[in-house]
């Protein structure tokens, strides 16, 4: 039921509406009609119609080629068009070259080739290349660390790894030497 209610308020409020804007509508129409002033003289003159037969004799004059009448049915005079002369944008001036013939280049068109360097006479390269990476310091100072840490036990790995019996205790020996640094 109060569906009912609110679709019938809907529609209420929906025909208030078009009543409000018929009401504007006709106070406008209203208003402009006592604005403008009805016209009481004279009925405005129309166009006259021509007949057939001028129609027909204004298209013969067309075809035929001779010029139209300077006046119009209405008694005006035609407006008269003159056409610009035309512009081009073609120097016509200039001479064309042929593209038959070139021109002799006054220097020669060959690069010339550059001068060899030799290898002796470039600097040579240092034999420990500089360390700009903070990383690979890091890692250099680590590896000359436990390389001072492993010296005495060197000679016993080695000794270890000959003999194919060994290869046990060579592979525990590898995860202690190897642990992770925190």
């Amino acid at each position: 039921m109060e569906k009912v209610y609110s679709l019938l308020w809907i529609l209420f409020a929906v025909g208030v509406y078009v009543f409000h804007l018929f009401k504007k509508a006709q106070e406008t129409t209203e208003r402009e009609s006592r604005e403008r002033p009805r016209q009481t003289g004279a009925p405005t003159p129309t166009l006259p119609q021509p007949t057939f037969q001028e129609m027909l004799k204004q298209m013969q004059e067309r075809n035929a080629g001779q010029p139209a009448a300077e006046h119009t049915p209405a008694g005006r005079p035609l407006p008269q068009e003159l056409a610009r002369p035309a512009q081009s944008q073609e120097r016509t001036a200039v001479r064309p070259k042929s593209l038959e013939r070139t021109e002799v280049a006054p220097h020669s068109l060959e690069v010339k080739a550059p001068v060899p360097v030799y290898a002796a006479a470039l600097p040579r390269a240092s034999t420990e290349a500089p360390i700009t990476d903070y990383w690979q310091e890091r890692e250099l100072r680590r590896v000359r660390e436990q390389s001072q840490e492993a010296l005495p036990l060197n000679q016993s790995v080695r000794r270890l790894l000959t003999q194919p019996e060994n290869v046990r205790a060579a592979f525990v020996l590898s995860e202690i030497l190897q642990r992770r640094q925190f």
